[in-house]
């Protein structure tokens, strides 16, 4: 993903600001380098995540920021499982979802200062490229499943081309023309280590970073880390929408906040989700009793729309039907 100037990478947000202090009145729970490099190892599947100096800068970051590490294990519970279908469906590795918080700390509002949006932090023309929609009414940028699998499709594109999943990975940073002028600098060696310095500042702090915190996201626990509550509800109702209704009408008749209905809804703009026959619009509701359902119902039956349930008090997982075909 090209992305010349992002200046929002996460990777560098975390080290500067959010991942400088441990929370308040705790001491980080810290072990020896021979400890890191061997639970690495026990964890490495596809990707090779290897151990070094620069792994273990971001270890120390990370583990000395327990607060807001619990804030990305709490919203991990409920975001993860919806990322997994998109890289299930593009045969990706299921670790490098975890580069979803190098990138946006796992905010689907996140906007950087170039205009990446959303948890994987598109820019406009990528999305567009890999099928994201992005109008008056929706940013696909925003929606956990279906910019997911926009990246998983970049990635799989990617590693197809270098055959590598870390290159594949700093290619997501800065872009795969980059990383190829890096391999022919290096002698075209395709390894991430032997390019990295020649490929952008940023992008050699990235895959460290990468490597480090899918060493957290695996071994929090062994830091006196506790996952927080993400606020999420974990049991949904998944429906299809076909004509104009506010969210907020939605949401008094469910009788839950706004708020919590949005963050559940993250990929419309406004107060309208803009559903139609043609082209109904997915609405993700805390799992609701019999008399809440109905009343909800009622409000999406304003016009002449049809509501079917795509599933009851299900978990997390949300359809992929409307997800950009595999290319």
């Amino acid at each position: 993903m090209k992305r010349r100037a992002k200046a929002l990478a996460m990777v560098l947000v975390m080290g500067v600001g959010a991942f400088s202090k441990s929370a308040k009145g705790s001491q980080p729970v810290t072990a020896s380098p021979e400890v890191y490099k061997s639970r690495l190892e026990s964890i490495q599947k596809s990707v090779p995540l290897v151990y070094n100096q620069y792994v273990q800068k971001y270890i120390d970051l990370y583990v000395a920021s327990n607060k807001r590490m619990a804030r990305m294990a709490g919203l991990a519970k409920y975001y993860f499982p919806l990322f997994d279908q998109g890289f299930k469906r593009y045969n990706v590795p299921e670790e490098i979802k975890f580069l979803s918080i190098v990138e946006s700390a796992l905010d689907p509002t996140v906007v950087s200062r170039t205009g990446a949006v959303g948890q994987w932090q598109f820019m406009p023309v990528t999305a567009f490229e890999y099928g994201l929609k992005i109008d008056n009414y929706v940013d696909e940028r925003r929606d956990p499943v279906a910019a997911s699998a926009a990246a998983a499709n970049y990635l799989r594109n990617s590693y197809a081309e270098f055959g590598d999943w870390l290159l594949a990975i700093a290619s997501y940073n800065c872009g795969k023309p980059a990383v190829s002028r890096a391999i022919q600098k290096a002698g075209f060696v395709r390894d991430f280590w032997a390019i990295r310095q020649y490929l952008p500042a940023e992008t050699q702090n990235y895959v460290p970073a990468f490597i480090a915190t899918v060493y957290m996201m695996n071994f929090y626990s062994k830091h006196n880390i506790v996952p927080t509550n993400s606020g999420l509800s974990l049991k949904n109702d998944v429906l299809q929408v076909e004509n104009f209704v506010s969210l907020s009408n939605i949401a008094k008749a469910a009788k839950i906040g706004f708020q919590q209905l949005s963050a559940l809804n993250p990929s419309y703009k406004g107060d309208i989700i803009n559903g139609s026959v043609i082209a109904p619009k997915t609405l993700i509701l805390p799992a609701l009793a019999a008399n809440a359902f109905d009343a909800v119902y009622e409000v999406l039956n304003g016009g002449q729309a049809k509501v079917a349930a795509a599933a009851n008090s299900q978990s997390t997982s949300v359809e992929l039907a409307y997800l950009p075909k595999k290319q």
